[in-house]
């Protein structure tokens, strides 16, 4: 994005895609928390992860060229190839204090649309409830320890459902 936190689209960057634009009463807090991602191997989001510094819940969206809409396929998978790895090379993943949540913003066809969770803690976990954006967003309120959002309290719980313990940083 052009500036920290910016309520405006340009170039690569689509204000859709950031979630905080929503949140008004929250802008100023977004904008002193935004952390540019800088790339894979130097900025502040690799000097964290070297560090072992992630926040307890932290968001990373590609731009339009590697969202797997305005480019390709290829260039959305590229970008994932390269920061999972970076994300789980760190102090957090291997402390069991990282889950990494990669997931589609809409379906072509049929509304269904990936929703991967990748946890050290976590393997081979298979669940046929349905999960929505709510569901995402209960997660995150219980991984923040925040009072549910709004419909997320009538969401499923991801984190029972899959078993998956506590996380965050101490």
């Amino acid at each position: 994005m052009p500036t920290p936190c910016d309520m405006v689209s340009g170039g690569d960057y689509d204000v859709n895609h950031n979630p905080w634009a929503y949140f008004p009463s929250e802008s100023n807090l977004c904008r002193a928390d935004d952390v540019p991602a800088g790339t894979v191997t130097a900025g502040p989001l690799a000097s964290d992860v070297s560090r072992g510094k992630l926040p307890t819940v932290g968001l990373i969206t590609p731009n339009l060229s590697h969202d797997g809409h305005n480019g390709t396929l290829t260039q959305a998978d590229a970008w994932l190839r390269s920061w999972i790895p970076a994300l789980t090379s760190g102090p957090d993943w291997r402390a069991r204090r990282l889950a990494i949540v990669v997931i589609f913003d809409e379906g072509e066809t049929t509304k269904q649309v990936p929703f991967v969770i990748m946890s050290p803690t976590l393997a081979g976990s298979v669940t046929r409830v349905a999960l929505n954006h709510f569901a995402l967003t209960r997660f995150i309120d219980d991984v923040a320890g925040v009072a549910l959002l709004r419909r997320a309290a009538d969401a499923p719980s991801v984190a029972r459902l899959l078993a998956i313990r506590a996380l965050g940083n101490s």
